[in-house]
């Protein structure tokens, strides 16, 4: 655990990977919007979406970092109960449940 605070890499075992933000954003309650908001929305979707992706890409890294790390290092049967898991947080949860 230490080498993962020390990496950075740490909230991966207890993070949700980031969402996409086209599902984050408000509906105007006006069913066409104007040009100003138009230009907003198109501009926080630029932005936001460039922000996430890049948030996604550093997620999967130290996802993978972590999880190979964990997985190198476990008893058989701990690896076994944990291969099935398909993210870090998963794997770490039901490592939690079994000690």
């Amino acid at each position: 655990m230490i080498l993962f605070e020390a990496r950075e890499v740490d909230y991966a075992l207890f993070d949700d990977p980031p969402n996409d933000p086209i599902n984050n954003i408000d509906v105007p309650a006006t069913p066409i919007p104007t040009r100003t908001e138009k230009a907003l929305i198109t501009s926080t979707l630029a932005t936001t979406g460039k922000a996430c992706e890049e948030a996604k890409i550093k997620y999967a890294k130290d996802n993978k970092t972590v999880t190979s790390h964990l997985s190198t290092r476990m008893i058989d049967n701990m690896f076994d109960i944990s291969i099935n898991q398909k993210s870090l947080k998963e794997i770490w949860d039901t490592l939690l449940k079994h000690c």
